[in-house]
């Protein structure tokens, strides 16, 4: 009885290692050999499932004494199986997948902006070192994603600021202003939502300063030094602008400067530095 039984799960043994995914072994294929299984159906099985199979020449030995033809044997190493002697390959690094944001969260392309807001200007030169308040008008044209043209105009303003000029029982107040504009390249990069702008700008042109004289004497006030208020034009000089700034933004055509940090160098006769800080709304279109 315990032989007819042995008989009867031999053959189902191997007939479910046929049927099964897993990819056949050496140890594996000896044993179907030897009960006679045909080589077409192992060949099948390698076919579909694989080979798990090692073929140094000691193995290939062992194959061909169980009974293994060329046929067989050759079958089994066309399957890319993995020798004896062949390191395991090494799996491919697992490369972490960007999120991706809506097309409806994405900002439009802007061809256009343009900023309005306070600005202030620290200046050094003949004023010494001055405190000025002014505003701030700038415009910019997008050439492509990157790149645009843009222009800045500015005026500063400073009240009541003393000139050296003393006379005997006198002293001369002076209020003055200063007028920038400029254009220039502007060089701008966007985060993914394009809700957030870093710019920087290189421009050049003029500025021009004002200087209204009015004379004081004994805490009477005698506008200028004929009865009349001097307004003195320094005249026209070429301008250096150099800085860049941040806007963030709140709606689809709106954003908010958060600060626009500009350095402006006035050449000529009348040389001197600004330093210059300004904030506002900007419009995109």
């Amino acid at each position: 009885m315990k032989n007819v039984l042995l008989l009867l799960l031999v053959p189902l043994f191997f007939a479910v290692t046929l049927a099964q995914d897993a990819p056949i072994t050496n140890r594996e294929i000896i044993a179907l050999l030897k009960e006679g299984i045909s080589e077409d159906l192992i060949l099948h099985k390698i076919q579909t499932s694989g080979c798990k199979c090692r073929t140094a020449a000691m193995d290939i030995m062992t194959l061909k004494g169980s009974g293994a033809s060329e046929t067989l044997i050759s079958g089994m190493i066309s399957q890319g199986h993995r020798t004896a002697t062949s390191p395991a390959r090494p799996r491919s690094p697992q490369i972490p997948q960007i999120p991706q944001i809506p097309n409806s969260e994405l900002e439009e392309p802007t061809f256009a902006t343009v900023f309005g807001g306070y600005t202030y200007g620290y200046t050094r030169g003949d004023f010494g070192g001055a405190h000025w308040n002014g505003w701030n008008v700038a415009t910019s044209f997008a050439i492509n994603d990157w790149l645009s043209i843009a222009g800045d105009v500015s005026g500063h303003y400073l009240p009541d600021f003393p000139d050296p000029i003393v006379c005997l029982g006198c002293f001369i107040r002076v209020d003055s202003s200063i007028y920038t504009f400029a254009a220039g390249p502007q060089v701008s990069t966007w985060d993914r939502t394009r809700k957030v702008r870093g710019f920087g700008h290189v421009m050049v042109g003029g500025g021009h300063r004002n200087r209204h004289v009015v004379e004081e004497r004994n805490g009477l006030s005698i506008v200028g030094f004929s009865g009349e208020p001097v307004t003195q034009g320094i005249g026209v000089s070429p301008v250096l602008l150099i800085g860049g700034g941040l806007d963030v933004g709140v709606s689809k055509h709106m954003a908010l400067r958060v600060f626009q940090s500009d350095w402006v160098h006035h050449f000529g006769d009348d040389r001197f530095d600004m330093f210059r800080l300004s904030f506002g709304v900007v419009g995109r279109f």
